[in-house]
């Protein structure tokens, strides 16, 4: 028997337990003897929640790169590389955080 715990649409805990177990608040049993992916028990909620997450982090991870840049620029004191950063900076926000 496989068994698992599901809090707020996460699931987690998964394990084989034997025949007979008595469930605990909050598990849930599945059938069959092998383990699926924890992933694939998650609400789809925190499946959308998680890649959101990912999403994000991409997103301000390419902002940091791309201030650097403009960071560069400001150093160098090369005005062009600093207005075509702009220009950019202001596409990839409305391409990225729509």
């Amino acid at each position: 028997m496989i068994v698992y715990k599901k809090v707020n649409g996460r699931a987690s805990d998964l394990r084989f337990v034997p025949d007979g177990y008595t469930l605990a608040e909050g598990e849930v049993e599945l059938a069959g003897d092998a383990l699926p992916a924890l992933e694939s028990l998650h609400d789809a909620a925190v499946l959308e929640a998680d890649a959101k997450a990912r999403h994000n982090s991409t997103v301000q991870h390419e902002m940091d790169m791309a201030d650097m840049k403009a960071i560069r620029a400001l150093l160098d004191g090369d005005t062009a590389r600093i207005a075509a950063h702009k220009a950019a900076q202001a596409e990839r926000r409305a391409r990225l955080l729509k």
